[in-house]
């Protein structure tokens, strides 16, 4: 529950399964820069966009 999915208001439409995407998506860039700690990466790449950026070689 990293992304918070039980908060998340999607319900219909296809909004879920492009929210899941998405975050399918950020977890394997995590994993294959070698994070192992969603968690803390999600916090650090939350606020600092630059660092997302990086982590996506843009």
């Amino acid at each position: 529950m990293i992304f918070h999915e039980d908060a998340n208001q999607a319900r219909t439409g296809q909004l879920p399964h492009v929210m899941a995407a998405i975050r399918n998506f950020v977890i394997g860039a995590f994993r294959q820069k070698g994070i192992v700690n969603m968690a803390q990466a999600r916090r650090r790449h939350t606020y600092d966009p630059h660092r997302m950026l990086a982590l996506f070689s843009l």
